[in-house]
Parts: C-alpha cells; sequence; structure tokens
C-alpha cells in the first residue's frame, strides 16, 4: 500500500483498510491472500462462462459460492471476525442472485 500512499495521501480506501490489515495475524493474511487468488480464478472463469451463454457454469458457481460459504462459516467459528461476518453475507447475496438468474433461464 506504501505506493497507493505515495500516489495518493489522502487516499479513502488505504487510509481504511491500512489500520485494519496492521492488527492482523500473518496467518490471516496468508488465508486472505490465498482466498482472493483462489476465488478470483474461479469467479473470472465462471463468469466469463456464464456471460458466454454456458448454463453449465450455473450450477458450479452455485456449489463453489455454497462451498466457500461454510468454508467461511467454519473460520467463524474460530476467529468471530466481524469482517468475515461481511464477506458471508456478500457471498450469501450472490448466491441468491445467482441462483435466480439460473431459475430464470431455466424456465
Amino acid at each position: 500500500m506504501r505506493y497507493e500512499i505515495m500516489e495518493d495521501p489522502n487516499d479513502f480506501l488505504v487510509s481504511f483498510v491500512s489500520p485494519l490489515l496492521e492488527k492482523l495475524s500473518i496467518d490471516t493474511l496468508h488465508f486472505v491472500a490465498g482466498y482472493m487468488m483462489f476465488w478470483g480464478f474461479i469467479d473470472v472463469f465462471l463468469s466469463k462462462s456464464i456471460l458466454g451463454g454456458k448454463r453449465w457454469a450455473f450450477p458450479i458457481l452455485l456449489i463453489v459460492i455454497l462451498f466457500f460459504i461454510i468454508y467461511e462459516l467454519y473460520r467463524l467459528s474460530y476467529t468471530h471476525s466481524l469482517i468475515l461476518v461481511g464477506v458471508i453475507i456478500i457471498d450469501i447475496i450472490v448466491f441468491y442472485l445467482v441462483w435466480r438468474e439460473y431459475k430464470k433461464i431455466s424456465v
């Protein structure tokens, strides 16, 4: 984030996130990095497939999101992180939106 701060010292996002990241353990930082990379690769592939009209991608995406929600709930059981609660809520909303779209094209 140093480069972002040098570029714009008043950046709201960097100013908000930076103190939060400083308090996290190295294990949590590794989890977040791995989570973002893994989810990013899968999300890009499945999103591209869905936009390309591949119906098979919808159920796979729903299963992957459900897997992530279950894993996040497991992590929440011993971290009690409010940030993780926010991520779980966002994943549940995304799951619902994908499921709703899948139901529209299945009819």
